[in-house]
């Protein structure tokens, strides 16, 4: 997971706490997805060529999708910088 997410995002893991995996079936594909909290470095996001763009929030947006919103209710994510 550390190296991963280096690789991705050029972000080191500092603190994390797991969160649970989800699986889903589609009629055209299975999903399983592991879901991390992490607290990183304030180093620089540095994307790799697998992905476009990037975005921080302080509340959860709007319209944001129902797989992603169960995630993050899920992981408590204000709670990482307390605990």
């Amino acid at each position: 997971m550390f190296r991963e997410v280096k690789e991705e995002t050029g972000l080191i893991v500092i603190k994390y706490r797991f969160v649970n995996v989800y699986s889903r079936v589609f009629p055209e594909r299975h999903d399983i997805t592991i879901v991390y909290l992490c607290e990183c470095d304030e180093g620089e996001v540095r994307l790799n060529d697998e992905h476009l763009e990037f975005k921080f929030f302080e509340e959860i947006p709007k319209g944001i999708h129902p797989y992603l919103l169960k995630a993050i209710q899920d992981s408590g994510w204000k709670s990482l910088k307390d605990g």
